[in-house]
């Protein structure tokens, strides 16, 4: 999900054991996000769970993204890059379910309020335009796609970093106050508030400051516990909803944001230094984006609700979470054997059977 640029200079496949390792805990990040994601839509929306996700699940993945953010090869090829990455799935994921609803569920439907939803891409309802209806939580990938071509526009201002942190804040006050009027297509108002997550992931990058703070272990500790005191106080003022432009004590939400996001990437950083812990979070972070476009099937698509014993399944949150996480995963391994799906969603090809797979697994 967070889609991220290679290294410069350096072909696909080549890469050193530094850079394995590094995209290594970026899998694992992307796994333990995806989980969160899934568990936020599962819990009630007002559990005390849901709370403690929403307050840095989405932020998250733009840090990420900010992280391994590129501007190499100018605007058309970051746009086209990008478009690649995130617009493309977005469509064939809108196509699949199409087809599925008036083939498979036998729904008569138009073309044209899947089109406008589409072309929207809004996550919630939009009051000007009420008969455009909500897209689901595939509204994050066009969104990424706008704030993607935002920041390289602020990163290709001449200048220093001042001018930029003054492009920064511009563009998070503009996205602020357009989302209290309206909401924009592919949430423009919101990946233009997003800047500050992206832009803090790229800051860190350059700077390396993760891998700066983990040879301190005073400073270590110092800022991690930082990040949850910044965490538990958005918490218990008000969680970061960035769908609902709820922007309200700004300042503690982006603190709390970040933190929770520091303390994930720290922890995928742990973890990715241990295979057997690494490997089933670093999997599933590379299904991300299948399982952010799936995850929600069973609610008014997929008729799980027919399967005898399903009302067990649905009875029982963690349950309910792994199902729809596995039921994504069987998709994503589906489409790594399909061409055409492998392509739209940017997957690599299988290089053994799933069940070989499985069975190396379990005997480790």
């Amino acid at each position: 999900m967070a889609v991220y640029a290679k290294t410069p200079g350096r072909a696909m496949g080549s890469a050193p054991k530094a850079d394995a390792q590094r995209e290594q805990w970026a899998d694992v990040a992307r796994g333990m996000g995806i989980i969160a994601v899934v568990a936020g839509h599962t819990f009630a929306p007002t559990s005390n769970a849901t709370q403690w996700i929403f307050a840095f699940h989405m932020p998250l993945f733009f840090v990420l993204s900010g992280y391994f953010f590129s501007v190499r090869g100018g605007f058309k090829v970051t746009a086209a890059r990008r478009a690649k990455a995130l617009l493309v799935p977005y469509v064939a994921t809108v196509a699949i379910y199409l087809i599925y609803t008036v083939l498979v569920l036998g729904r008569p439907q138009t073309i044209e309020p899947w089109v406008a939803s589409m072309m929207y891409a809004s996550g919630k309802e939009i009051h000007q335009f009420p008969g455009i209806e909500p897209i689901g939580p595939m509204w994050f990938l066009p969104a990424l796609f706008a704030a993607s071509l935002i920041a390289y526009g602020i990163e290709r201002m001449p200048g220093s970093w001042a001018g930029k942190l003054l492009g920064i804040a511009l563009a998070v006050a503009a996205g602020m106050a357009i989302g209290q009027y309206i909401f924009l297509p592919f949430s423009i108002d919101v990946a233009l508030v997003v800047q500050i997550y992206l832009f803090f992931g790229l800051a860190a990058r350059r700077q390396q400051w993760m891998d700066s703070v983990q040879r301190l272990a005073l400073a270590k500790w110092l800022l991690l516990g930082l990040c949850a005191i910044a965490l538990v106080v958005e918490r218990y003022d008000v969680v970061t909803s960035l769908n609902n432009r709820d922007y309200r004590h700004f300042a503690v939400q982006v603190a709390g944001a970040i933190g929770g996001s520091v303390l994930v990437i720290w922890a995928a950083r742990v973890i990715a230094r241990h295979r057997p812990a690494a490997v089933p979070f670093a999997y599933i972070g590379r299904a991300a984006i299948v399982i952010l476009c799936f995850h929600v099937v069973d609610t008014g698509y997929a008729q799980f609700n027919r399967l005898p014993g399903f009302d067990v399944v649905e009875g029982n949150l963690w349950l309910h979470i792994a199902f729809r996480i596995a039921f994504s995963l069987a998709l994503y391994e589906a489409f790594r054997r399909l061409p055409a799906l492998r392509w739209c969603y940017g997957l690599s090809a299988p290089r053994r059977s799933l069940s070989g797979a499985l069975l190396r697994w379990a005997w480790r």
